[in-house]
């Protein structure tokens, strides 16, 4: 499958497990000549805790379970930038085409086109 996009998790189970998050993010690649192939990604769970999308993840004999959810999906030739801000604890994650502009959601020819960025907050360190 060809596209960028971003997880957040979290765990349930036990206390240690609760305490946890996760992130993904899946850059795609630069170049990709195969549309024909790429996944449609309104077909993929993104909600794991979804009533109609339940797919969370048992791990230690299902003591512990990930869920996730999955956002700013995009299939544009492109990368990601992360930038990481140790002050305000968070990674921002924003996606450009291969010219180096801002991939944006939806119809990129609207009045206020929005780039595709994630601010992903961590916990303190």
């Amino acid at each position: 499958m060809h596209c960028s996009n971003v997880a957040e998790m979290d765990f349930e189970g036990t206390a240690e497990a609760k305490a946890l998050k996760a992130f993904s993010v899946t850059s795609s690649a630069f170049y990709w000549p195969f549309p024909f192939a790429d996944g449609d990604p309104n077909a993929f769970v993104h909600n794991s805790r979804k009533p109609d999308q339940v797919d969370p993840f048992p791990l230690f004999n299902d003591q512990v379970r990930m869920h996730y959810s999955s956002f700013n999906f995009t299939q544009e030739d492109n990368f990601s930038r992360l930038d990481v801000d140790r002050k305000a604890q968070t990674i921002t994650v924003r996606v450009f085409d291969r010219d180096g502009r801002n991939v944006v959601a939806g119809d990129p020819k609207a009045k206020k086109p929005k780039p595709i960025v994630s601010v992903l907050k961590l916990v303190p360190w």
